[in-house]
């Protein structure tokens, strides 16, 4: 199987393995023989096989960003997989209170002049923010305060309704994600 190798997450792909048991067989072996010793977790994805260290995930990527840009107003994101649950986690504190799982997207009607009352959420800086280690020259980050409001985070899943999942909104394709963007550029709400 080929293996590829990210700056610090190791991949197996299996798209072209023989079996999925050849994958089953390596993660085994990961869990019961190097997890418990390294700080790592192992995920199987969409056709791969992942090694990635506990705090490197996409979910502290997102919350580096907002850390990093604490003007943002807008957050999307979209994806299809297990790994993508840890971006959706990262978004559950800024997101309004929850709504029924598997909602098609929908955006808020700004014609009804409704709109979440401002709150202020400060965010302490999150492991990377910065040098890469939360501190700058031997000083622990500062917290900022962040202009998102709740009305403006978007975490979408995309594929089958019956997946279990963090996200607030669900679409069945990759096809109703860029005609959401669209229609989110537009000013329009959508209903897919």
């Amino acid at each position: 199987l080929p293996l590829r190798a990210d700056t610090l997450i190791i991949c197996q792909p299996y798209i072209h393995a023989n079996s999925l048991f050849q994958c089953r067989q390596c993660q085994d072996l990961l869990e019961n023989n190097l997890a418990h010793k390294r700080p790592i977790e192992v995920l199987v994805g969409k056709k791969n096989l992942e090694v990635r260290p506990l705090a490197v995930n996409k979910g502290e990527i997102v919350k580096r960003i907002l850390y990093e840009h604490p003007q943002a107003e807008f957050v999307f994101c979209a994806g299809d997989d297990k790994t993508d649950e840890d971006m959706f986690r990262a978004l559950v504190p800024f997101a309004a209170p929850q709504t029924p799982s598997h909602t098609p997207l929908a955006i808020p009607d700004a014609a009804s002049g409704a709109s979440t009352p401002r709150r202020k959420v400060t965010m302490e800086a999150p492991l990377g923010a910065g040098d890469g280690s939360g501190e700058e020259a031997g000083k622990k980050l500062p917290p900022v305060e962040l202009s998102l409001r709740p009305e403006g985070v978007f975490s979408t899943a995309v594929g089958s309704s019956s997946k279990k999942t963090l996200a607030r909104w669900h679409v069945t394709s990759p096809q109703e994600v860029i005609e959401s963007m669209l229609a989110l550029a537009k000013g329009e709400a959508a209903k897919l």
